[in-house]
């Protein structure tokens, strides 16, 4: 455009100011035509990745092996590697492959050759987080640590932290449990529970809450990192603070971290497992304890009880079970039904949430 002006610049002002402004149209019209094509091309391609997606959710459900199942979704993987939808594929991999086809060893290799592939940050966090959690699973202390030092570089949420957290407690691996600690600790707090949802109009006292809760929660985790590290009582009182603001359920359950299991194992440690039966006792309660439950059994078997396990397990539930205030419903029959006219009858209660 410059050879062009000064080409004319002796014809006069008019003729520049005319060569200025038809070269600046057709740079402009250019530019126009440039950036519709590219966000053409940008569209196209994404609604191609989510009809994709969308077929291999459908065909899924049509295909008769899990081997099946994970090839079509490493096709999908491999033909769209930068999409976000590549992380719920990649979860799926894990089921079929991995849980399902008993080849978990394949399925995280296969997830970590494609975290190798991609390159935008907050893709790569995500399925880092997918294998932090699946390196738990299976057990793996080496992949989980090398993938916890990848997301210790980035930035995290206090929810992403818990989750290596937890995956670093189960492994027992302490340096990463005592790093994410660390890095967790200054957003155990109201302040960031209110950023990381600022789209919802809680209450100044739900936000105090959740601050609580999550302060009690990390504290519940470096308490159980001083009972392995010779500080059993700086451990007992820091799990005594934490209970005081950890959230229960209707079932009495901690809502976050689960201290009633992490106390009784430090309780275990310090050969007090007595007073560990009653807490390992009240986390087996909970279905999805799994390794509370498995404890309990481990206790039952050391104690040298001559009652079978179904019974010592009923007995030591029992008396650390959640004792249900009486209420009375209209039934499906017109009358009234209470708790207490079912007596001693073992009864299931259902809760139907309306969605």
């Amino acid at each position: 455009m410059w050879a062009v002006i000064h080409r004319f610049n002796d014809g006069g002002i008019l003729m520049y100011k005319n060569v200025v402004v038809i070269s600046m149209c057709v740079s402009f019209l250019i530019c126009v035509a440039c950036t519709r094509n590219e966000t053409i091309q940008t569209t196209e391609n994404k609604i191609s990745s989510e009809e994709a997606a969308k077929t291999v959710h459908e065909k899924l459900k049509t295909l008769e092996s899990d081997a099946k199942r994970a090839a079509l979704l490493k096709d999908f993987v491999q033909a769209y590697p930068e999409n976000e939808e590549i992380v719920d594929a990649l979860r799926n991999l894990v089921r079929y492959q991995g849980l399902l086809g008993g080849d978990m060893a394949g399925a995280l290799m296969f997830i970590e050759n494609t975290r190798s592939n991609v390159e935008d940050a907050k893709l790569g966090k995500r399925i880092d987080l997918l294998l932090c959690e699946n390196y738990g699973k299976a057990h793996d202390l080496d992949g989980f640590s090398k993938t916890a030092d990848r997301l210790a570089c980035g930035k995290l949420s206090f929810g992403e932290n818990l989750s290596v957290i937890k995956v670093a407690t189960t492994l027992s691996s302490w340096d990463q449990l005592d790093r994410f600690i660390t890095t967790t600790e200054p957003l155990a707090n109201a302040a960031t529970f209110r950023s990381d949802y600022p789209d919802d109009d809680f209450t100044d006292a739900r936000v105090e809450a959740a601050g609580k809760s999550r302060a009690a929660t990390i504290k519940i985790y470096r308490a159980w990192f001083k009972a392995n590290h010779g500080q059993f009582d700086e451990a007992m009182t820091d799990f005594e603070a934490a209970n005081h603001d950890t959230s229960r359920d209707f079932f009495g359950q901690p809502i976050g971290a689960p201290i009633d299991y992490l106390k009784g194992k430090a309780l275990l440690l310090n050969g007090e497992s007595e007073a560990a039966t009653g807490l390992v006792a009240k986390a087996a309660i909970s279905s999805d304890n799994k390794d509370a439950q498995k404890l309990l059994e481990e206790i039952h078997q050391k104690s040298g009880k001559t009652e079978d396990f179904p019974t010592f397990e009923v007995s030591e539930k029992t008396k650390v079970a959640q004792q249900i205030a009486e209420f009375s419903l209209d039934g499906y029959d017109g009358n009234k039904h209470s708790l207490d006219d079912l007596g001693d009858k073992a009864t299931l209660l259902a809760f139907w949430h309306p969605t």
